[in-house]
C-alpha cells in the first residue's frame, strides 16, 4: 500500500492522487485528467509521486479495452522516459520489474486494427518506452504534428523537419515561414534497425498505412541546411532530445 502523504507530486504533498486517479479515469477529455497529468508528468518532470501511480495507470489500462487504454499508458510512458526528476533522484530499478505488463498492455493493443493514428502514435511510443528506448520512448509523439527538430553532429546547429504529403524534408529551425528557405529532401532507410523493423511490423498488421510510408523516414538520411554535412534522421533527434 502507497502511504501517498510521504510523496509529492508537482504541486505538492500527493494526497490528493489517489482520488485524481478515480476521478481522471471517468474525465479522459477533461480537466481532471489534465491535472492528472500535471501532477505527475508536469512538463516532462516527475516527482515522487510518479512513479508509484505508474502501477495505478497499468491497473487502469489493464481494465480498459484495448483502444481506450493509449491514455493510461501515454502517461505511463511519459513517467517511465522522463530524465527530470524533481526534487532529488528516484529509484528507477523500483518500477522496474512492472515494465513488461504495461508494455503487454501497450502490444495487446498495437495489433487492434482502425485506431487513429495519432493514439497508434502514442501506443507504439509507451511500449517503447516500456522497453527503455532512449529515444523513441519519448519522441515518437512528435510524429503526430509530422514535425521534429534535431541536431547536426557536424556543426550542432538545429533543424526542422517536417512530413507530409509532399514528403518529408529539413530547415533551418526558425526559417520554416519563409517561403525562400530552403527545403532538403530527406531519404528514407531502405533497410531498417531493430527498432524501426519492429514500428514498420506493427504499423503493417494493424494497417496503419499512413504510417508504413512514413516509418523509413525516421531512420533516414539528409543533408544539413548549415553545413551541408549528411546526418542520420534518428541520431539528430537523439542529440536534440539529450541536450548533446
Amino acid at each position: 500500500m502507497v502511504d501517498w502523504s510521504l510523496l509529492n507530486d508537482a504541486y505538492g504533498p500527493a494526497t490528493t492522487i489517489p482520488e485524481l486517479l478515480v476521478t481522471a479515469a471517468s474525465d479522459l477529455d477533461g480537466s481532471k485528467w489534465r491535472e492528472l497529468w500535471s501532477r505527475l508528468c508536469h512538463q516532462g518532470s516527475i516527482y515522487s509521486a510518479s512513479y508509484p501511480a505508474v502501477a495505478e495507470l497499468e491497473a487502469l489500462a489493464a481494465a480498459s479495452e484495448p483502444k481506450q487504454r493509449f491514455r493510461f499508458l501515454h502517461l505511463a510512458a511519459g513517467i517511465v522516459a522522463s530524465t527530470d526528476h524533481r526534487p532529488g533522484k528516484f529509484a528507477r530499478s523500483s518500477i522496474a520489474a512492472l515494465l513488461p505488463r504495461p508494455q503487454a498492455l501497450a502490444d495487446e493493443a498495437l495489433a487492434v486494427p482502425g485506431q487513429r493514428q495519432a493514439d497508434f502514435i502514442y501506443l507504439m511510443q509507451a511500449s517503447l518506452a516500456f522497453q527503455e528506448d532512449p529515444v523513441w520512448g519519448s519522441d515518437l509523439e512528435l510524429l503526430v504534428d509530422n514535425s521534429f527538430v534535431g541536431c547536426c553532429s557536424n556543426c550542432e546547429n538545429h533543424m526542422a523537419f517536417f512530413f507530409g504529403g509532399d514528403g518529408a524534408y529539413a530547415t533551418r529551425e526558425g526559417h520554416t515561414s519563409n517561403p525562400t528557405c530552403r527545403r532538403l529532401p530527406l531519404v528514407g532507410a531502405t533497410t531498417l534497425p531493430e527498432d524501426g523493423q519492429w514500428m514498420l511490423a506493427r504499423a503493417l498488421n494493424a494497417g496503419q498505412t499512413g504510417l508504413v510510408t512514413v516509418i523509413p523516414f525516421l531512420f533516414g538520411t539528409g543533408t544539413c541546411p548549415d553545413c551541408a554535412a549528411r546526418y542520420e534522421f534518428n541520431e539528430a533527434i537523439r542529440l536534440e532530445s539529450l541536450g548533446e
